[in-house]
């Protein structure tokens, strides 16, 4: 247990006191009466510890005294006279603390400097109200201020507000023409970069595309026809339309949003004086009858997808698959599927796959019209001309891709039905 330090006389003088009836905390709404300040209290109390050589016990007044003194001013309650810099939280009359330092040359430095300050008797802070804020958040320093203000300036926020009580700072500054005539041209810059930018953007977008679309007709049509069609004569404003919308028709084409569009733009953009009926068709007139036939596909393959689909899949569960599971394990059976049950998600949207395929196909038609005319048996049955004969390439191509869509699709399935979680065999 540890020993008491204080005399039983002391004790008994202590315990005799009163008790201190409890008081509210004083609003400090007099000017003429300065708050208690903890730090003077406690200054004083030390010293006065120190004047006595024997230690007496607190008195009620001076316990009166530090609690009035500890308690804390409200916000609220504050009569905002006294001066606190929001920014920096110095009150009138402080200054900043130097730096903690403990190399000896620093401090003797700090000394020299705090001297020469001293010496040379700086002006005092300029202390502004720039807002409607009340209490103790209406005064700040001028330098402060203007250094916070600064920050927070930028090309679109010339105007900054107040973050308490959102008032605008008004700012008076010296007037300079020349300063005047340079901001307005900043300004007028800074306002039609962004337009300029969209604007060659929309060009550079506009030059690609209208190459791409020289080159899907030369690919399609060959190098005798391709020539013709973009010779200077036919180069009028369908040209100059007509060419930027191969890549964006081509990419639409794999959208089913864009079904009720795509029929109508080849007549708005090639017009009824290219279009003739014949046999084997113009090329403008196939242009025209593909989109047609795009639908028709479609609606004839989302019928028969479904029988498709079932037909692969009966005959890869007949088949198997080549080496079981992963690791040579034994081939399990196809569990029953029930009604209702829900396959894996097979279906994938890949946006960069989508557009690369779009792009790719005029040179994919290409590549598959040339093996087809090199093939004895059609080569005298198919249509002589490049572009008769890419348009049946790149046909019987979509046509193949989604036949090895439904086969991937019916060996995929079948592989997660059979599909095991294998028990951890430890060492």
């Amino acid at each position: 247990m540890p020993q008491n330090l204080y005399p039983p006389s002391v004790l008994a003088t202590v315990a005799a006191l009163p008790p201190v009836p409890a008081r509210p905390y004083p609003k400090m709404a007099s000017s003429t009466q300065p708050p208690l300040r903890l730090s003077t209290t406690l200054n004083n109390n030390n010293n006065n510890a120190n004047s006595h050589s024997t230690m007496t016990p607190p008195t009620a007044s001076s316990a009166e005294s530090l609690a009035v003194a500890a308690a804390p001013v409200a916000w609220e309650d504050s009569t905002g006279d006294e001066k606190r810099c929001w920014i920096c939280f110095l009150e009138e009359g402080e200054e900043p603390a130097p730096p903690i330092t403990t190399n000896y040359q620093q401090q003797q430095q700090q000394q020299q400097q705090q001297s020469q300050r001293t010496a040379t008797s700086p002006p005092p802070p300029i202390w502004v109200r720039p807002c409607k804020c009340k209490n103790s958040l209406k005064y700040a320093h001028e330098t402060c201020l203007l250094r916070w203000i600064t920050e927070k300036q930028g090309p679109l926020t010339p105007d900054v507000r107040c973050p308490a009580c959102g008032h605008t700072y008004v700012l008076a500054e010296s007037r300079d023409v020349l300063l005047s005539a340079l901001t307005l041209v900043d300004k007028t810059v800074a306002a039609v970069v962004p337009y300029v930018t969209l604007a060659g953007v929309s060009l550079a977008f506009y030059i690609v595309s209208t190459t791409y679309g020289a080159y899907a007709v030369m690919t399609m049509c060959g190098p005798d026809v391709g020539e013709r069609v973009l010779s200077e004569n036919n180069w009028g404003w369908r040209t100059w339309v007509g060419l930027p919308m191969i890549p964006i028709s081509l990419i639409c084409s794999r959208l089913t949003a864009a079904d009720a569009a795509l029929p109508l733009l080849p007549f708005l953009v090639l017009g009824n004086d290219h279009i003739r009926l014949s046999f084997p068709p113009s090329p403008a007139l196939t242009v025209c009858i593909l989109p047609w036939a795009r639908l028709a596909y479609n609606a004839v393959w989302d019928k028969l997808a479904p029988l498709v689909d079932r037909f692969f899949t009966r005959k890869a569960r007949k088949q198997g698959l080549e080496g079981g599971m992963s690791g040579g394990a034994e081939q399990v059976e196809d569990p029953p599927v029930e009604d209702g049950e829900e396959e894996y998600p097979l279906a994938r949207r890949d946006g960069q796959r989508l557009v690369l395929g779009s792009l790719f196909l005029p040179a994919a038609s290409q590549l598959m019209g040339t093996l087809l005319g090199t093939l004895p048996y059609l080569r005298h049955r198919l249509p002589s001309d490049a572009f008769h004969r890419n348009v049946l390439g790149g046909a019987l191509l979509v046509l193949c891709k989604d036949m090895s869509t439904a086969v991937y699709r019916a060996h995929r399935k079948r592989q997660r039905r059979t599909r095991r979680v294998l028990d951890y065999r430890g060492d």
